[in-house]
């Protein structure tokens, strides 16, 4: 068969225009209505069905147009008012094709029904055409349902990084604000959250975003965010973590970043974030907890305010000889880490006696008795 046979001829175009004229648009949108009810998120779609039967018929008026002057563009204009639309609907782009191609066997069945038996050879010639212009309209539409996607990734992105933003500032918010918040990123205010922050050191920081992949992979919703030169990233603890889950979320220990656990509420996550950002000041190799970290940040501030030079008990051993203060604060060090004479001597070599006697002597020479609590807390802070 020749490819003449195949296009349409120009003593074709007075006929054709008379079968599309006889063509009930009303119809074809009845036809359509009956068969995409049947399409996957169609049966319950998030566009109502007035809307569905008005694009219809807009869109098989134009593709009438469009077949009648063999001019494509014409179903521009449709064609994104559906794709923006369905988009916006969040009908998934395969539901949305499907629904789409439709079009192309109930315009051709109606076609075919109101042509005459002399039409065929009219019609195979015309049927190439039918084809690309409905195809041309599904290109049209999946282009802008694409850009508006897209769009639409964007406005959400702009608006989560502003209420992020907004979330871990340093200003007070109040707990309206952060109800409004928490619903906005589909959170809940009241849950417990796992709070990650690597500091100014950009391989911590990568490793961070690395990380952030294997979260979401993982199935969980980590959400990330800069404050001043810090990345911090925080999510809701599942209630029941899966395998994978428990995973992901142990291998955050395993860089050098800041980490709690366990933030209750968004208040509590907000208080939580300043924490974790000082303690990956304090991380070098794994993730430093504010159990591992409180002793140094509490030290560094002792220096900060200079406390050290009032509280320090080293002056109060120069008079010993090197040996006694090395045995006494050997002593006081096991002590303080075990709460225990037993393992305390047992740690530092000698009778338990031996143990309790260099205690009272370090209490003799400086006064503090690491046996009561108030007086321990001093040293581990000092010498932390």
């Amino acid at each position: 068969m020749s490819n003449q046979l195949l296009q349409p001829q120009i003593e074709d175009q007075q006929r054709w225009v008379e079968i599309l004229d006889a063509v009930s648009p009303d119809l074809l949108v009845e036809r359509f209505i009956e068969r995409v009810r049947l399409v996957d998120d169609y049966r319950n779609p998030l566009v109502t069905w007035d809307e569905i039967r008005t694009s219809a018929l807009s869109s098989f008026l134009a593709l009438l147009d469009a077949l009648g002057n063999v001019d494509s563009d014409r179903t521009i204009e449709i064609a994104a008012h559906v794709g923006i639309t369905r988009a916006r609907a969040s009908i998934p782009m395969a539901s949305l094709m499907t629904a789409i191609r439709v079009d192309f066997q109930v315009l051709w069945n109606a076609i075919i029904e109101v042509a005459e038996d002399s039409d065929s050879q009219l019609l195979i010639r015309h049927a190439n055409l039918v084809w690309m212009t409905v195809d041309n309209y599904v290109r049209q539409t999946q282009n802008t349902y694409i850009a508006e996607e897209k769009r639409m990734a964007d406005e959400a992105g702009s608006v989560r990084r502003k209420l992020l933003a907004e979330l871990l500032r340093h200003e007070e918010i109040s707990q309206h604000r952060l109800d409004v918040i928490a619903e906005s990123l589909g959170i809940s205010s009241d849950s417990t959250f796992f709070v990650v922050a690597a500091d100014k050191d950009e391989q911590a920081i990568t490793a961070l975003r690395t990380e952030l992949n294997r979260l979401e992979r993982a199935s969980l919703t980590p959400f990330a965010q800069y404050r001043d030169t810090s990345l911090v990233m925080f999510l809701e603890v599942p209630a029941a973590p899966t395998t994978a889950q428990q995973l992901a979320l142990d291998s955050l220990r395993q860089f050098p970043f800041g980490l709690i656990d366990h933030a209750e509420t968004l208040a509590g996550l907000r208080h939580a974030v300043p924490l974790a950002i000082q303690l990956a000041g304090l991380a070098t190799t794994n993730a430093v907890t504010p159990e591992l970290g409180w002793t140094r940040l509490i030290h560094d501030r002792v220096h900060d305010l200079n406390l050290g030079t009032f509280l320090d008990v080293h002056p109060y051993l120069a008079d010993c000889g090197e040996a006694e203060r090395k045995n006494l604060i050997a002593a006081v060090r096991a002590f303080l880490r075990t709460g225990s004479v037993s393992e305390a001597a047992e740690m530092t070599f000698c009778h338990r006696n031996t143990l309790t006697n260099r205690l009272h002597r370090f209490q003799e020479l400086t006064g503090v008795d690491v046996t009561v609590p108030q007086e321990a807390a001093l040293l581990v802070v000092l010498w932390s």
